[in-house]
């Protein structure tokens, strides 16, 4: 049946990107845009039988999470005054999932951390040494590696804030 409510049309189209992005997933594939039909019921003279939004990704999106976003929110900025009674939806602009770039600040609940944190997460996992901190020098060097010298990073919570350019640390 024809639906003319929101929430129920975006559970009908949870349940779509859940089976996409597996197939997605399955498949190794990332998919860069996403069209999005609504086809709506009982149209009026001059009046649209569907609306046909094209919409490309600002990252390639793998899953039904990455599409979940951009995908609801596509739908929200419609203004439907008919009830829809077909939704089509289609991925293109197909890429390899191993080619994105993994969240560094995805914590391992999937929530955003600052970097501060993290970076100190990552050295106590790999220990001392593997994360490093690039600070510019004070003076100019016409040599690449005396531009710049490389700090070892303070525990997020207590870390003071970085000296001033030209100032000495204590």
């Amino acid at each position: 049946p024809a639906v003319d409510n929101l929430e129920p049309l975006l559970f009908l189209v949870r349940g779509m990107l859940d089976r996409l992005g597996a197939r997605l997933e399955a498949g190794g594939h990332a998919a860069t845009s996403v069209r999005l039909r609504l086809e709506l019921e009982d149209p009026g003279p001059g009046e649209p039988a569907a609306v046909d939004v094209l919409h490309h990704l600002r990252a390639p999106a793998s899953g039904a999470e990455d599409l979940w976003i951009p995908v609801s929110a596509l739908i929200r900025r419609q203004r439907l005054r008919r009830a829809v009674s077909r939704v089509a939806l289609r991925v293109s602009g197909f890429c390899p999932a191993g080619s994105r770039q993994m969240d560094l600040l995805a914590r391992r609940d999937n929530r955003l951390e600052d970097i501060a944190r993290q970076l100190a997460v990552i050295t106590e996992d790999l220990g001392p040494g593997v994360v490093r901190i690039a600070e510019v020098a004070g003076f100019p060097s016409l040599l690449d590696e005396r531009r710049h010298r490389w700090l070892d990073p303070a525990p997020a919570p207590s870390r003071k804030p970085p000296p001033r350019r030209g100032q000495r640390p204590p």
